[in-house]
């Protein structure tokens, strides 16, 4: 093998640029040779295929739906096996870009780009934020190459990927498993099944759940799906006009009665006050 190459950002990007978005479709038995950065960071996630992601000296499985944030200090490159074809979408930029980023956002927390792991930071997306990158790389394709559109991109990515209060802080800790079925619990054709639908995604029973739950976020699984059912609720009620009933329905809930009771318990009005109290917070009329 030779010399390891050390590219910088403006030998791989227009000049002025202050981002870099391409896709790269990779055939068979083809790839991306092997480097390193010596000024910019990396940010790619899979649309389709599998491949492999070869990243100081370990291989790391790619399939669809696959993100990763590489560093500064990470060598990699891509492979496909015979048989296999690779998708993926990459945004490069200087590492100046986010100077200060750490500490101001994440309090120097070894997260995202920062992470001072072996292997660069990845996580398997769901659905929904797949298709939110997907609204981002046709919107980044065609802005102003300029600060505020990478600043506004990133941010917006990082919070999607920040566990929210019901789900509690990173847990380094946490089965890989369980972390992406509470992620996946968040989707509305998962509230039907409830706990016993968590369990599942979880790859465990519900009686085990509980207990890694009790562990590494202090509430039980039946509070977690109630908590993500009322926070689509909500949402659906503030940016639609759907039947009331409809929302309650598609949240996991036969019973409207129970639906109000629980909405109330948690908003502190019925689903319907709750709509016209957002109309009248914009100026509606009702």
């Amino acid at each position: 093998m030779g010399e390891i190459p050390y590219l910088t950002f403006r030998e791989t990007s227009p000049i002025d640029s202050h981002f870099n978005l391409v896709r790269h479709k990779f055939k068979p038995r083809t790839g991306f040779y092997l480097h390193g950065h010596k000024d910019f960071m990396d940010l790619f996630w899979v649309e389709s295929g599998s491949g492999w992601h070869q990243v100081n000296g370990q291989k790391q499985r790619l399939e669809a739906g696959m993100l990763v944030m590489v560093r500064v200090r990470d060598v990699h490159g891509y492979t496909t096996e015979a048989g296999e074809t690779l998708t993926v979408v990459n945004l490069s930029f200087p590492r100046t870009s986010v100077a200060g980023w750490h500490r101001r956002y994440f309090s120097d927390q070894p997260l995202f780009f920062w992470s001072r792991e072996d292997l660069p930071y990845s996580q398997i997306l769901d659905s929904a934020q797949m298709q939110r990158l997907q609204k981002w790389t046709d919107h980044l394709s065609t802005c102003p190459n300029a600060p505020l559109h990478f600043d506004w991109f990133l941010l917006d990515l990082f919070h999607s990927l920040q566990p929210n209060k019901i789900f509690g802080k990173e847990d380094a800790q946490m089965p890989e498993r369980l972390t992406l079925a509470l992620r996946q619990i968040r989707e509305p054709q998962h509230f039907s099944g409830g706990v016993h639908r968590l369990a599942k995604l979880a790859g465990c029973s519900l009686q085990h759940l509980n207990r890694l739950l009790k562990k590494h976020r202090a509430l039980p699984a039946g509070e977690i799906v109630t908590e993500a059912r009322l926070r689509h609720a909500a949402r659906q009620l503030r940016l639609t006009d759907r039947k009331i009933v409809d929302i309650g329905l598609e949240v996991g809930y036969n019973n409207l009665g129970h639906f109000y009771l629980l909405f109330k318990k948690r908003y502190g009005h019925t689903p319907r006050q709750f709509r016209l109290q957002q109309q009248l917070a914009v100026g509606q009329r009702t």
